[in-house]
């Protein structure tokens, strides 16, 4: 279990550093010499952190877990804070929304605020979705199944059919 856990946090740290630099990494131990320390990003020191050649060393995935759900939460929050959303279109405002609630959705441990965050935030991708591309398209059906396998696991099982059934309804019309 170590050896897998600790693959995945190297491969995790691997892939950080290819999406932050845009290069591919050849040699990964070479790469906590080659970034540069001060470009203000937390997730190029969680990737440094998760390069550590002694695996026991390397934070549990639980805590990599944690700091990537406090990562992105900062970086929307961030985002707000400087009214940059205005700068993002309506789509990509709606994947935004779908992302982040589905990131907060498919956590392994995930608490009752994660729940309400994940419902905020998927309930806006559902609303952007219908003003968007209308409420018989792909976009509106996919938001409102990932909306009703939150609800589902809330134990809402009344209102989760109701969204269920509808998305079954416009995927059949879409795809026959």
């Amino acid at each position: 279990r170590l050896a897998a856990e600790s693959q995945d946090q190297w491969a995790l740290a691997v892939t950080i550093v290819e999406m932050l630099t845009g290069k591919r990494v050849e040699n990964a131990h070479e790469v906590p010499r080659q970034l540069d320390q001060d470009c203000g990003s937390d997730l190029i020191t969680l990737a440094v952190q998760c390069l550590d050649k002694e695996p026991e060393k390397r934070p549990a995935m639980r805590d990599l877990v944690k700091s990537l759900g406090n990562f992105v939460n900062d970086s929307v929050i961030a985002l707000v804070d400087k009214d940059e959303v205005e700068e993002v279109s309506p789509s990509e405002l709606f994947h935004l929304h779908s992302s982040i609630g589905s990131f907060f959705f498919k956590k392994i441990f995930i608490s009752s605020d994660d729940y309400d965050l994940a419902y905020e935030h998927l309930s806006a991708a559902r609303d952007l979705a219908e003003k968007l591309y209308g409420d018989n398209t792909e976009h509106y059906a996919n938001s409102i199944y990932n909306l009703a396998r939150l609800l589902k696991d809330k134990g809402l099982f009344s209102e989760a059919k109701l969204l269920y059934e509808r998305a079954l309804v416009i995927w059949q019309d879409i795809h026959g």
